[in-house]
């Protein structure tokens, strides 16, 4: 069992995952390598039985912020960083970093716009343009991410960093057919070959500010790669389609087919079959959460 521990902060952590074993001991602390800053919440996910694990990473850095009316002096941003790192060891196998890869024009949530963006003033503020949240990895050694704040979602070279495609967001690299998506959480692979790649995700569709859609809910897209387009295939959402997430959620889809989902802040979960038909639905609190 895994899971990460450690301080929160505003809109992210500090801290480290934690691996457990079949007696529930701590058998490994996990943290990032190359003097980064602690990880953060949003991913820790060993991989290769163990030997290496996916972690992500906010770290403040100094950035000519003059298009966003800071003005005097550089303004602060918050980068997003992901890591794959040997679990013994914490030596850094890959790294990738936002700055390098996505310019922050790209954004939809601008300096002090959310109560997790920042002001991007000083270093206790910086402005998070891009906020990771999930990463995943493939057999070919390109990785999957998540960008909650430029509501796109990335293929990331594992040779060189850079983006093989994007879907969604400001620049996508496809057509969307039939949906569109914000705030997504979890972006997950399902399958993937020369001209197809099939993937899951939770879209928030809310920010607790900026709305786009009338219910949260998880999708099946659908990229085909010679069309150079995107479809979703099914839409799982709530009973009677109002329950909005502002944060968190992910949709899971299980070896059976059905789909498990968390509903983010609000402390339900549910599962569904193919079809959509809601066959479990509880909840975990009486009041939202972190």
């Amino acid at each position: 069992m895994c899971f990460f521990q450690g301080n929160q902060q505003k809109g992210y952590c500090r801290g480290h995952g934690v691996i457990l074993d079949n007696t529930y001991r701590i058998v490994r602390s996990v943290q990032p390598g190359g003097g980064m800053a602690s990880s953060d919440m949003h991913e820790f996910m060993p991989i290769n039985d163990g030997k290496t694990a996916l972690m992500t990473v906010y770290q403040q850095r100094q950035f000519d912020m003059t298009l966003w009316n800071v003005k005097q002096g550089l303004g602060w941003v918050m980068e997003s960083i992901f890591q794959e790192v040997e679990v013994e060891t914490s030596k850094v196998l890959f790294e990738w970093r936002s700055l390098d890869h996505v310019d922050p024009t790209l954004t939809y949530t601008f300096p002090d716009h959310t109560d997790t963006s920042g002001n991007g003033l000083d270093p206790h503020s910086p402005w998070d343009y891009f906020h990771i949240n999930s990463v995943e990895k493939n057999k070919d050694g390109d990785y999957l991410i998540s960008s909650r704040h430029t509501c796109a979602i990335y293929k990331i070279s594992g040779k060189d960093g850079s983006i093989i495609w994007t879907l969604h967001g400001a620049k996508p690299s496809f057509t969307n057919i039939n949906f569109s998506f914000s705030q997504q959480h979890d972006a997950r692979w399902l399958s993937e070959n020369s001209t197809h790649t099939l993937l899951s995700l939770y879209n928030n569709g809310f920010n607790g500010f900026n709305r786009t859609h009338d219910y949260s809910s998880g999708m099946i897209i659908l990229i085909d790669h010679v069309e150079k387009t995107a479809t979703q295939l099914h839409d799982y959402g709530p009973p009677g389609k109002n329950m909005i997430s502002s944060s968190q959620g992910n949709t899971q889809v299980l070896p059976d087919g059905h789909i498990f989902q968390g509903w983010g802040n609000h402390p339900y979960v549910s599962e569904h079959d193919k079809d959509g038909n809601i066959l479990l639905w509880g909840y975990i609190a009486k009041e939202q959460v972190m």
